[in-house]
Parts: C-alpha cells; structure tokens; sequence
C-alpha cells in the first residue's frame, strides 16, 4: 500500500504541474494571437494611406508579404488555439472497472493511469510549444516585412 499512495502522490503533483503548465503555453498562444489580431487591422490601414505616397515596388512587394504573413499567423493561431488533444482517464469508466478491487490495487491503477495522463499531456504541451514557434516565427516575419516596407516608404519621401 506505502509504495502505491508514493507512487500515486508523485504521478499527482507532476500530473498537476503539468496541468498548469499547459494552461499557461495555452495562455502564451493566447497572448500572441490577441496581438497579431490587434495588429493586423492597423498594418492594413496604415497600408491603405501610406502606400499611395510611395508607389515603389519594392515598398508594395513588402507590405503584401507583411500582409499575407499576418493573415496566415492570424489561420495558423487559430488553428492552434483550440488545440487540446489529450485523452485523459475516464472517472466512470475507471470506477465501473475497479469498483470491486481491493484498494491497493485500486491505488496503484490509479497511480499508472495518472503517469500515462502525465505522458499524453508531455507530449500535447511539446506539440503545442513547436506551433507556438511556429506562430512566433511567422509574426516576425510579417514584422520585418512590414518594417522593410514602412522603412524604404520613409527613404523614397
């Protein structure tokens, strides 16, 4: 019974980190997608008033870039931000299957059950901090398009 509550009570707190963990990067993603969306309706209006002062090719080439990597960071957040895939253990199911198991045993499933929880849940948050690169990858692509075409704007005047 000592080794199963251990085993249980380890399997738990770091079922509860990671927990917290996930909610926190979910919230990160949260953060940045509020962001790009604050952003990208300026980008366009400033676009549409100073773009006429420089019709310079290179200067339009840049802001559609900037544009375009906006709006694919404004799909790509969104397709992210729903994005929980983790199978965790049904009380239920679990209930109806050890209902008539002896504690210890009960225990100890448990206790495997929270560490295979634990592993899903690694794996989602590890999944979901390689988009999240992703996402930043892109919006700083879109920055520095935009800032390239703002700059050359302001040399051509």
């Amino acid at each position: 019974m000592d080794e199963s509550k251990i085993f249980y009570d380890f399997s738990s707190s770091i079922f509860k980190y990671l927990r917290e963990s996930s909610k926190n990067l979910s919230q990160k993603i949260l953060d940045i997608y509020k962001i790009i969306i604050s952003i990208t309706p300026i980008v366009i209006g400033l676009g549409y008033f100073l773009l006429p002062q420089s019709p310079n090719s290179i200067t339009l080439f840049f802001f559609i870039a900037s544009v375009l990597c906006f709006m694919a960071a404004l799909l790509y957040g969104l397709s992210i931000l729903p994005y929980s895939p983790v199978n965790l253990t049904d009380p239920e199911l679990f209930y109806k299957k050890y209902f008539n198991e002896d504690s210890s045993d009960i225990l100890e499933q448990l206790a495997v059950d929270i560490s295979n929880d634990c592993e899903h849940l690694r794996r989602a948050m590890v999944d979901k901090n390689e988009k999240l690169k992703k996402l930043i990858l892109i919006f700083s692509i879109s920055l520095s398009s935009l800032f390239i075409a703002y700059t050359s704007i302001f040399i051509h005047c």
